[in-house]
């Protein structure tokens, strides 16, 4: 009996390391492997060990956290460039709570509207505000074009999937309780549509921007300085010079609004002569305490202002600080209509989430204005992982990205 126990656990172990590892590797046609975790879930025989499968899915899934958040929260929080303790906390905590969501659904009975409950739970606010490498994020890879029919597949396949791994727990207890004519039928379903789904996958192109959007990617690190912003403000006009209509410059890269937009006076004056749309990632003061984070036109988009919805807590969401709060619009839609297209904006933080993309998609955008600022997770899985995560959406509901990023000098 315990080795059938330690089996057990070594089995569904390995179901939760392996879609950490290899769904979230980076590589974004691996995502779909991430609801391997289910499979390990549905294994689980206690409440115990349904925390435990769940918990390592997001610790391996989320280590970048570990060395991104301890240079981030070490830099605004803190003082010195990298903290242990911070890198530690940003990873274990958040994976704990989601980790006892998925616990507390647990049970032997209803395995699959269970398994609907957790993936709701923490894919919505407010447990959804951490809910990052959602399982769910990832079969769009799979699904081209299927939008939100695709999704509702996404969740049947993620029922079946737990459905099997209970049907597994059981044959290791030598107990074993077959799939029923429906499940199998089911899961043989499922086995269909992912065959034709891989077919349809290699066949699909990827949405095409429209002609003259264009985003630039930096490598200005933390710096907003005068130099940084000159940089920037070169390569805006290279990018106009070969053609670009609609510019995307990545978050945070002007820093100050107030002050430093007087920088950008005489090239706002040149774009709109141009009729040229510049998106420059920002954050303004409201007061003394709280500032917006967001996107900030230029050119031909003056005086259009996207503010990012959800900020990421405590280092930037805390408004029982005294110094410095990121004000929140988690109920915003996230959307900009510009130049005959809906805009879907999804600003660094929201990528890694799921509530903030369904949220948009119930307006039907066509185009994802994605904009980040991630000189803190240069060397980590953590830029792979977002692009991935922003491909596979885009993919799912046959949206376009424009992308533009900052990392580390």
């Amino acid at each position: 009996m315990r080795i059938q126990t330690l089996s057990q656990w070594a089995v569904a172990l390995a179901c939760s390391v392996f879609a950490g590892l290899f769904g979230y590797s980076g590589q974004w046609w691996a995502l779909p492997f991430a609801m391997a975790v289910l499979l390990g879930w549905g294994m689980a025989s206690s409440r115990l060990m349904a925390f435990m499968v769940v918990f390592i899915y997001y610790l391996a899934a989320g280590r970048g956290l570990f060395q991104g958040g301890a240079v981030f929260f070490a830099s605004s929080l803190s003082p010195g460039s990298f903290s242990w303790a911070w890198g530690l906390f940003i990873l274990v905590v958040p994976s704990a709570l989601l980790a006892g969501t998925w616990a507390a659904c647990w049970g032997r009975r209803a395995v699959g509207w269970r398994t609907v409950v957790a993936l709701l739970l923490v894919s919505l606010p407010p447990v959804g505000f951490l809910g990052w490498t959602n399982p769910l994020a990832g079969l769009g890879v799979w699904l081209p074009g299927m939008g939100w029919v695709g999704l509702a597949i996404s969740l049947v396949a993620a029922t079946l999937i737990a459905r099997v791994g209970q049907v597994i727990e059981t044959e290791l207890r030598g107990a074993g309780q077959p799939l029923t004519r429906n499940e199998r039928r089911g899961v043989a379903s499922c086995l269909l549509v992912s065959i034709g789904a891989v077919v349809l996958h290699a066949l699909a192109p990827s949405p095409q921007l429209p002609a003259g959007w264009v985003g630039i990617d930096t490598q200005l690190g933390r710096s907003d300085d005068y130099q940084a912003i000159r940089q920037v403000q070169h390569a805006v006009q290279q990018a106009v010079a070969r053609g670009g209509r609609v510019v995307l410059l990545p978050e945070a890269v002007g820093g100050n609004w107030e002050l430093n937009r007087l920088y950008w006076n005489l090239v706002d004056q040149q774009l709109s002569s141009q009729d040229v749309a510049v998106f420059v990632g920002a954050e303004a003061q409201l007061d003394e305490v709280r500032h917006v984070n967001g996107l900030f036109g230029l050119g031909a988009a003056r005086g259009v202002e996207i503010a990012q919805r959800l900020p990421v807590p405590l280092g930037m969401w805390a408004p029982w600080s005294k110094t410095r709060h990121v004000v929140s619009q988690w109920a915003g839609a996230g959307i900009l209509d510009f130049d005959e297209h809906r805009v879907m904006v999804l600003i660094c933080y929201e990528q890694f989430l799921v509530w903030p993309v369904l949220a948009s998609l119930l307006h039907q955008p066509d185009v994802v204005m994605a904009s980040a600022n991630l000189w803190w997770a240069s060397h980590t899985s953590l830029p792979d992982m977002q692009a991935a995560t922003i491909r596979s959406w885009s993919r799912l509901f046959n949206m376009s990205v424009l992308q533009a990023t900052n990392s580390a000098r």
